[in-house]
């Protein structure tokens, strides 16, 4: 079963920081290719930004081979802007992904089980 997950930017942050935890694991999946990460450009850019800060200390070399990684193994997704208020609105971009690839694998699904 092919499984698709929209990855957090502190996920991200925490598998780098400790690749044997929990957040590691959800990238083992990524790189293993049981888990598909789906992504927009501004959440490519949210990783690039945040994984490059000082305070990390990430080699940038590091940090670019894991977003070309992501971007080999993902799938990209043109979503569209929606109209709701979440808690923190820097989530809002994750959450209008999620729906758009609902929408797309739900669409596919209906067109599947009419013929």
């Amino acid at each position: 079963m092919t499984r698709y997950g929209v990855i957090d930017t502190n996920v991200l942050v925490s598998a780098m920081l400790k690749w044997d935890s929990v957040p590691g694991l959800v990238l083992k999946h990524v790189f293993g290719g049981n888990l598909i990460p789906v992504f927009n450009g501004e959440i490519m850019a949210e990783y690039r930004e945040v994984l490059l800060r000082k305070k990390f200390c990430f080699p940038e070399e590091a940090v670019y081979t894991v977003l070309e990684s992501l971007q080999e193994q993902g799938i990209f997704i043109n979503a569209g802007k929606l109209d709701i208020e979440l808690l923190d609105d820097k989530d809002t971009v994750f959450y209008e992904v999620v729906m758009e690839k609902r929408k797309k694998d739900t669409g596919t699904m209906s067109r599947k089980s009419t013929s």
